[in-house]
């Protein structure tokens, strides 16, 4: 799961992997009980993160030999890419469901022989009081 965390504390060191030259990274936050966790995983890259920085992480749990440990990777470019594709997709729908409530305000002002101005809450042009009793919705 990916999520935006506070560190905390941040420990890097070097580590020979079997691919190769990498970096050992853990970084201490704060878990969804709010307790202190430490996290770790492994970069290719040394990171710059400092305690205090807001970074994004794919967080996850490991069970290894019966103990359970915490780790996270960097997320990709696609996983950023997905996340604010499914960001978009709410604020269409938010949107859409904005439109549609316009759609039916202006129906109903037109049904009583009114118009609706663009703030889209006032029906004027109408000579007559508004009835809520009438009104389709």
């Amino acid at each position: 799961m990916i999520k935006k965390v506070k560190l905390l504390q941040v420990s890097v060191q070097p580590f020979e992997g079997k691919f190769g030259p990498t970096n050992k990274v853990g970084v201490k936050i704060k878990n969804k009980e709010g307790e202190d966790q430490w996290v770790n995983g492994f970069m290719k890259y040394s990171p710059s993160w400092q305690e205090g920085d807001e970074v994004e992480l794919d967080i996850f749990k490991k069970e290894h030999n019966g103990k359970t440990f915490w780790n996270f990777k960097a997320p990709k470019k696609e996983d950023a890419l997905e996340r604010r594709i499914e960001i978009l997709e709410s604020q269409y729908q938010t949107l859409m469901a904005m439109v549609r409530g316009k759609n039916q305000v202006q129906e109903a002002a037109e049904a009583i022989g009114g118009t609706v101005e663009p703030d889209m809450s006032t029906p004027v042009g109408s000579s007559e009081p508004i009835d809520v009793n009438k009104i389709p919705f």
